[in-house]
């Protein structure tokens, strides 16, 4: 149960560190992030569209 809990403890600090780490990279990249999430979503729509129309055909 303590090793348990070291783990745990270890893991966490491990994690804010990470997380820590992640969130300064998404404040710095948050701009082509999102710009790279929009061409995704939008290939994808595309891509959904162009499938139904050939269905049709």
């Amino acid at each position: 149960m303590l090793f348990l809990l070291v783990t745990r403890e270890k893991i966490g600090a491990r994690f804010k560190d990470f997380h820590y780490k992640l969130h300064l990279t998404s404040e710095l990249e948050k701009d082509a992030r999102s710009r790279l999430l929009v061409k995704i979503r939008e290939r994808r729509i595309n891509r959904g569209r162009r499938h139904k129309l050939r269905r049709r055909q």
